[in-house]
C-alpha cells in the first residue's frame, strides 16, 4: 500500500489537511460560507459551524487510502474530491472578490496545494491502472 507513488501523494494530502485543520486562526472556513449564506440562506449557516470543509476531506482522502486496491473506485473518490475542491477555491474567490480584505488570498493555498496532490496521485492511479490492464492483455 505505502510503497505506491500515489499512496504518498494522498498520505501528504491528508496531513496536509490536518495541519491545516489543526492550525486553522479562527475557523476561517466556516467564517466565508457563514457570511455569504447568511443573507440568503440563513438555515444552511448552522451546518457550517465547523470546519466541514476539511473534515469531509480528511475523510474521503482516507477513504481513497483505503481503497488502494480497488483503482476505479479510488479514482471516483478524487474526482469527487477534486470537486470539492474546486467549489471550496471558487467560494474563497468570491470572498476575495467581494471583500477589500487580503485574508483570503492565503486560503486560496489550501484547495490548490490539495488539488495538486490530488491530480498527482489521479495520474499515477491512471498509469497503474493501463500497466494492469496491458499485463492482463499479454496473459
Amino acid at each position: 500500500m505505502i510503497q505506491r507513488i500515489q499512496t504518498v501523494f494522498l498520505a501528504f494530502n491528508f496531513f496536509f489537511l490536518i495541519v491545516i485543520y489543526v492550525f486553522s486562526p479562527g475557523k476561517f472556513f466556516s467564517l466565508i460560507l457563514k457570511r455569504l449564506l447568511s443573507t440568503d440562506y440563513p438555515h444552511l449557516v448552522s451546518l457550517f459551524e465547523g470546519n466541514l470543509y476539511l473534515i469531509l476531506c480528511v475523510f474521503l482522502t482516507l477513504l481513497s487510502i483505503s481503497f488502494f486496491k480497488k483503482r476505479k473506485n479510488q479514482l471516483f473518490i478524487n474526482n469527487f474530491q477534486i470537486f470539492i475542491h474546486l467549489l471550496y477555491f471558487t467560494i474563497i474567490l468570491i470572498n476575495f472578490i467581494i471583500s477589500d480584505t487580503y485574508n483570503s488570498l492565503l486560503y486560496l493555498i489550501v484547495p490548490l496545494v490539495s488539488m495538486i496532490c490530488i491530480f498527482l496521485a489521479n495520474k499515477f492511479i491512471k498509469k497503474d491502472e493501463a500497466l494492469i490492464r496491458s499485463i492482463n492483455r499479454i496473459r
